[in-house]
């Protein structure tokens, strides 16, 4: 069984590799232009967790590659819980809320957009957890001295 799923995702591996990073990028400009154009004070913070994200993932890409399997499969978990929590944040960012603007408190309109980013990080997190099975189900690295 652990055979049939190897061959079958190294066939798929590459391409969901690059789906999953374009995705990301995607995810990151949607998100900033996004807090951005509403004029969140703290949109800076949002990159900063893009930028952590994307630090994660090409550890994880690239302990999954070397074939790591522990690292790979401790940072791809790591990076599949980062998402959840920022999924979590954002969907309390959507609502409309209170703000100050120039002095003066305004109601800040809902940020549905960022809907396309929490429906971006919801498959990126299920492909991180195949990734993460595919290194527990990777061939044991053998090792050279």
């Amino acid at each position: 069984m652990s055979h049939q799923f190897s061959r079958l995702f190294l066939r798929i591996k590459w391409p969901l590799i690059v789906v999953v990073v374009l995705l990301m990028i995607v995810g990151c400009i949607i998100n900033v232009v996004t807090v951005r154009s509403a004029q969140v004070p703290d949109w800076y913070m949002h990159l900063a967790m893009w930028a952590l994200l994307g630090i994660y993932l090409v550890l994880g890409l690239n302990t999954l590659l070397t074939r790591h399997r522990l690292r790979a499969i401790v940072t791809l978990s790591v990076l599949a819980f980062l998402c959840l929590f920022w999924i979590v944040i954002l969907i309390g960012k959507i609502p409309a809320e209170k703000a100050i603007h120039l002095d003066q408190i305004i109601l800040r309109p809902p940020l549905t957009s960022l809907w396309y980013v929490v429906g971006i990080l919801t498959t990126c997190t299920a492909c991180y957890v195949l990734l993460a099975v595919e290194a527990i189900l990777l061939p044991r690295q053998k090792k050279t001295k």
